[in-house]
């Protein structure tokens, strides 16, 4: 049987020592969204500098969940949702995690906040380490156009694993 969803929760600016986890609400997607299964998330300087409070832009005040990156795997799709699948990995675009945080086990977005994985892209780079290792130059349409091209991206990361 599955664990209970969780998420990390900031109820204070600090250290580590000021994250909670708890149990996150059952999540279904509405229309348009979809229920992303997170297998990884970025812990970036920028989430550590939220935790703290140096950095509100994407925390605000606490309590907040952490996180700007994700990625997983679809595990359910609402309807009017044409272009995604169950069992389909995807990333969250950059807006996606806005205000919501994805320290948690599960994410609801929009269909339109996620970009799949491309066929061949290692599980050793999960989704939301491919927006790490991409860095600078993978932001905004740079991100689509980076996903669009599968078989370079596989083969970049390939040749990114062997280092």
């Amino acid at each position: 049987m599955p664990s209970a969803p969780k998420k990390v929760i900031v109820r204070a600016f600090g250290g580590v020592d000021n994250l909670e986890s708890e149990p996150l609400a059952l999540l279904s997607p509405g229309p348009g969204e979809v229920l992303v299964d997170l297998t990884s998330v970025g812990m970036n300087q920028a989430d550590l500098m939220a935790r703290r409070g140096e950095y509100r832009l994407s925390s605000g005040e606490p309590p907040f969940t952490p996180g700007i990156e994700g990625g997983g795997i679809i595990s359910a799709v609402g309807s009017g949702v044409e272009d995604r699948t169950v069992g389909q990995r995807v990333i969250l675009t950059l807006g996606a995690p806005a205000g919501k945080g994805t320290y948690c086990s599960q994410f609801l977005a929009l269909a339109t906040e996620t970009l799949p994985v491309p066929a061949g892209v290692p599980f050793l780079f999960d989704p939301a380490q491919q927006l790490a290792a991409c860095g600078d130059w993978c932001l905004g349409s740079k991100v689509e156009a980076a996903f669009s091209s599968a078989s370079a991206l596989a083969d970049e990361f390939q040749s990114l694993s062997k280092t």
